[in-house]
């Protein structure tokens, strides 16, 4: 990140209030980028949904609490970002970078009962952490501060709070001199979760001296798993990082989980770094439940991609490693700003490095049955993603998919012994899918009776609870469906299915009237199911969203002029009544009437104006267009399920979705 341009953002588009807020700005690259493209700078602190919650003076520096969009909270340390949680999953997804940093280490290992956690302050590494069978956690804490926020945003959704949890223990002060102290106690896996490297805390952990340090403190088949954010960096770097932990460990390995996200793996065991039991490891209930949680399966952690320093015609093969970073000497840690600040195609320059010597996780696994069933997983992950970029709004076609599916690659059925007879059985993934129509035709044809539809919802929302790609996301629209047709029993509900329609999205995803519906949805919540903040906090973002999805849907030719006008306007009316509802709100949540009034504006300038604008082309091409052709776009207007689309086991004539 250009530091010294964002810094005179900060210095000139703020005044001098709380320091958390001048910190975030300074810190931020979508702050550069808005001032490059020369948005005005009145409008670049309203610029995301971010509102500031509370701001700390530690002994670490300023932390400072922030509510994103939904129910994302972040935590950053005098204006870095060292964390970003989910406190309710049912609705807003818990960031992939953080969860994956602590599963991979934990299923690398072929069968861990201890860990370390560094760097962790936000303390979502050790929540996932309590949900495996570990016998002994470790977690070294920045200050009690970060144990504060982690104890009220993050662990409360544990069965046990990590302090009453026999097996955790906590120690407070830096990561790096944590590892410095005399120990005797040895770690199956040790996991640094916020490798920022542009924070001081996190600077010493890219060294070589913390490998040797974290190399010592792991047992026999120990694993390393280090997240490193890679945002506003070239190659460099981290071609740098691997050649430092290379000389310490004997395996290493960096995978993206995300855009601008690494986690480097690393182990002195003498088995593979990918043994033959790895994506067995990963079909594990509480794997699955862990990345369910995100949003993901499986098989979406087994499809990234991976670079083996060690690969004998890999990287190294065409690169000279570098120097080893160390302590005593700061040529890269000072180098790392100057990286940041220079201008060139920096996703260009890693992807010419690293994409000739990567291969996707499961590729590097040993064959074996598991692939079978990864090829079956990614393949509906992959339907899943087209379906909700090509019917954003209307994914009923899913059902054919899914039916598909199940015809096209069942499962090979399971032997079991019962009655002292060799009997096969339906693979249960199979039959998850089969009960699943059964479910949802029985729901459609309970419509109109209050108890039965109120029970059928409840069995179809049991499918929401188990990540299964091509079921989970897209019961969460079905049960939103069934609310509307049954005059909406359960409010509550329904907005939470609303939101996690909206919340827990796919990149290519540009729907609007899920996030329209949703707008109408909260404004007409009881306020005692929603605190002011809450409230506020979930508009905001919806607004946020629809800016986004508009930016990308106005890039493509509207199918239908009709629709498309009626998507506009319902749009535009809803974020017009959410800026009402959230001038309401302001005063109440501590957003002052200059930083409301700067919001209004970037959204009116940034949204409304924009799809009135939009809005005016479409008219414009309804009236040069014929009659007919009108009359094709009201029939094109993706308001009907074809008859093709309902559940399997059920009489198509018997109920209609419409």
């Amino acid at each position: 990140m250009p530091l010294g341009a964002a810094a005179s953002v900060a210095l000139a588009v703020l005044t001098p209030l709380d320091q958390a807020a001048p910190a975030r700005l300074l810190f931020s690259s979508r702050s550069f980028q808005a001032l490059r493209l020369g948005m005005d700078r009145d409008l670049i602190p309203a610029a995301d949904s971010a509102r500031l919650l509370s701001s700390t003076e530690t002994t670490a520096g300023v932390l400072s609490v922030w509510s994103l969009a939904g129910n994302l909270v972040e935590l950053r340390r005098n204006g870095l970002p060292c964390g970003i949680v989910s406190t309710d999953t049912l609705t807003t997804p818990q960031p992939v970078p953080e969860v994956a940093t602590a599963v991979l280490g934990l299923t690398i290992h072929p069968s861990p009962g201890s860990a370390l956690i560094l760097g962790d302050d936000a303390g979502l590494n050790l929540r996932t952490c309590c949900d495996f069978p570990v016998h002994t956690i470790v977690a070294v804490r920045e200050d009690p501060a970060a144990t504060a926020f982690a104890s009220q945003f993050v662990w409360p959704a544990l069965p046990i709070m990590p302090g009453q949890d026999d097996r955790v223990r906590f120690l407070n002060g830096p990561a790096a001199l944590a590892m410095r102290r005399h120990s005797d106690q040895r770690f199956d896996v040790v996991i640094t979760g916020t490798a920022n490297p542009f924070s001081k805390a996190s600077q010493p952990q890219l060294t070589q001296d913390f490998y040797r340090s974290v190399a010592a403190r792991l047992t026999t088949d120990g694993v390393l798993s280090q997240r490193f954010q890679q945002y506003d960096l070239g190659a460099e770097p981290l071609v740098t990082l691997l050649s430092t932990a290379s000389t310490v460990f004997s395996k290493v390995a960096a995978i993206q989980v995300a855009p601008g996200e690494i986690v480097l793996v690393a182990t002195n065991s003498q088995t593979p770094l990918l043994d033959a039991g790895f994506l067995a490891r990963l079909e594990k209930d509480h794997v699955r439940r862990e990345l369910g949680r995100s949003g993901w399966d499986w098989a979406q952690l087994a499809g990234l991609p991976i670079i083996d320093a060690q690969d004998p015609i890999g990287l190294f093969d065409h690169e000279t490693p570098r120097p080893p970073v160390r302590s005593g000497s700061g040529q890269f840690v000072f180098g790392l700003p100057w990286d940041a600040e220079r201008w060139g195609d920096k996703a260009g320059e890693l992807r010419d490095m690293f994409a000739p010597h990567q291969m996707r996780i499961a590729e590097a696994t040993p064959g074996g049955p598991q692939h079978d069933e990864f090829r079956r997983r990614i393949s509906a992950v992959a339907q899943q993603s087209e379906i909700l970029a090509n019917f954003p709004d209307q994914p009923w076609p899913y059902r054919n998919s899914l039916k598909m599916e199940m015809l096209r690659n069942p499962r090979p059925p399971r032997e079991i012994v019962r009655d002292g007879q060799i009997r096969q059985v339906p693979d249960p993934a199979d039959e998850f899918r089969k009960n699943y129509f059964i479910a949802l035709g029985e729901a459609l044809s309970s419509v109109g009776q209050k108890q039965g539809v109120t029970e059928a919802m409840a069995a179809i929302n049991r499918f929401t609870l188990q990540y299964e790609p091509l079921i989970s996301h897209f019961a969460h629209h079905e049960l939103v469906r069934l609310h509307e047709l049954a005059s909406h029993p359960a409010p509550d509900e329904e907005l939470a299915h609303r939101l996690h329609t909206v919340y827990f999205h796919e990149p290519g995803d540009h729907s609007v009237r899920h996030i329209a519906a949703a707008i109408d949805s909260l404004l007409q919540a009881p306020d005692q199911s929603l605190t002011p903040g809450q409230r506020f906090d979930h508009l905001n973002a919806m607004l946020q969203e629809l800016i986004q999805r508009w930016q990308t849907r106005t890039q493509y030719e509207p199918k239908s002029a009709v629709v498309v006008q009626n998507d506009v306007d319902n749009c535009v009316q809803a974020a017009n009544r959410a800026l009402d509802e959230l001038e309401h709100l302001a005063t109440e949540v501590g957003v002052s009437r200059t930083e409301f009034l700067a919001r209004r504006r970037y959204v009116n300038s940034f949204l409304i104006s924009p799809l009135r604008n939009y809005r005016d082309e479409i008219v414009s091409h309804r009236i040069k267009a014929s009659y007919s052709d009108l009359a094709s776009d009201a029939d094109a207007g993706e308001t009907t399920v074809g008859p093709g689309e309902l559940p399997l086991l059920m009489n198509p004539a018997d109920v209609s979705t419409n």
